[in-house]
């Protein structure tokens, strides 16, 4: 049974792969957007969150699996997902902060 489930994980891992290769924004521009082109950022935005997803979700179910003898992933705890954040947080804050400061005070009008 086990055997049957790994099989399982590692196709469905190589198939999020192949999904995320296969949907990307020029493909989906040539194939389903009638004028060839996608105007919309929200939805080149979702596109590539999707394929960044797909793709993450693919390496993950290969690497999970022993036949590969690759080491596990070990899931983070709550501190270190807390203080991942935290600090994605105060550097957006200080670049902020940073590009007001240059604008106010020291970029030139032009």
């Amino acid at each position: 049974m086990k055997k049957k489930q790994r099989k399982k994980a590692i196709y469905l891992g190589v198939l999020f792969l192949a999904m995320a290769l296969l949907c990307n924004k020029w493909l989906i521009e040539l194939t389903i957007v009638s004028d060839g082109e996608i105007e919309s950022a929200f939805l080149t935005m979702a596109i590539i969150f999707f394929q960044i997803l797909a793709i993450i979700v693919g390496i993950y179910m290969l690497v999970t699996q022993p036949i590969l003898s690759i080491p596990s992933i070990r899931a983070p705890s709550g501190t270190e997902v807390i203080l991942v954040i935290s600090s994605v947080i105060f550097a957006l804050g200080l670049t902020e902060l940073g590009s007001r400061n240059w604008l106010n005070y020291f970029a030139t009008p032009e």
